[in-house]
């Protein structure tokens, strides 16, 4: 199976770009708000100011959603190995290997799918606090837990 160390630091790479890249859009969108005073006046110039505005609200609240996962990555300690089900788990399947961490969905990993799943999203809560050997349900499916990381 692959480690949660290469599953992490994937994860840990694409949050920092999705960090970067926020952070280049809220620039370019406070830059466009601040520039566009120069050359515009009346309606136009309020209009265009407040748009600029809720597109750099709009990019402020993904950046904190970001920062937020980043956080949540940091606290999972890839050498723990767990019992049952829980945040910061490899979960094996027959139908594919989930890591509960942060909702990302699907990633390659060294050539293989990982689901990065969320706690709360809905098949994290179906398979929250579950064993090694026991079967959870899922949109009609049923998996069995084949190893717990």
């Amino acid at each position: 199976m692959i480690s949660k160390t290469n599953i992490l630091n994937q994860l840990h790479d694409l949050i920092s770009e999705k960090i970067t890249s926020t952070e280049k859009a809220i620039a370019v969108a406070i830059e466009s708000r601040d520039s566009d005073g120069k050359s515009s006046m009346g309606d136009k110039y309020e209009t265009n100011r407040a748009m600029m505005q809720i597109e750099i609200g709009n990019q402020q609240k993904k950046l904190a959603q970001y920062q937020k996962q980043k956080n949540d990555l940091n606290r999972i300690n890839p050498d723990k190995k767990y019992d049952t089900t829980q945040f910061g788990s490899l979960v094996s399947t027959e139908n594919g290997i989930y890591f509960l961490s942060i909702g990302i969905g699907p990633i390659k990993v060294k050539n293989e799918t990982v689901f990065a799943i969320s706690v709360t999203s809905p098949i994290g809560q179906a398979m929250l606090g579950k064993k090694n050997g026991q079967v959870f349900s899922f949109q009609g499916k049923s998996f069995e837990i084949q190893a717990i990381l």
